[in-house]
């Protein structure tokens, strides 16, 4: 299993960040490993999405989102082929007027044999990207 935690401040409005972050669409534009996003149904538990991402191999599965507004937004894997399991969290604290403490942490578990050394370096080195995009992102809708 491979774990792995960014964090970072953010010049912008908890508000802003939350709405990009909850956008689950527009995930394919915001981050190159991400494919595909499909809203698949609602539950009493929380919204559940199909994703087809490019991590080693291409994988599709979905997971089960939980949105709690402006603070959190967690999930679990509700069904696919690719991990045994995929959890992960986005946090969101204001800090100011117009500063966030944007904090992202998962762990992933794949069906499939690769070294955890390499799946958590191959997501380390992905997390900083994932977070200038979000910020490069921000800036440009502002």
């Amino acid at each position: 299993m491979a774990q792995a935690q960014q964090q970072k401040i953010l010049t912008a409005s908890v508000d802003q960040v939350y709405k990009l972050i909850s956008n689950f669409d527009n995930y394919p534009e915001l981050i190159p490993e991400v494919q595909k996003v499909d809203h698949v149904e609602s539950t009493p538990q929380g919204e559940v999405y199909e994703m087809t991402v490019e991590l080693m191999k291409e994988v599709t599965y979905q997971i089960q989102v939980k949105f709690e507004d402006q603070k959190q937004i967690s999930w679990e894997l509700y069904n696919g082929d690719g991990f045994k399991k995929n959890s992960g969290l986005w946090t969101f604290k204001s800090l100011g007027q117009n500063q966030t403490l944007l904090k992202y942490s998962l762990e992933i578990d794949f069906n499939f044999f690769v070294p955890s050394f390499l799946v958590e370096k191959t997501i380390k080195a992905q997390l900083p990207k994932l977070f200038e995009a979000v910020e490069s992102k921000i800036k440009t809708s502002c």
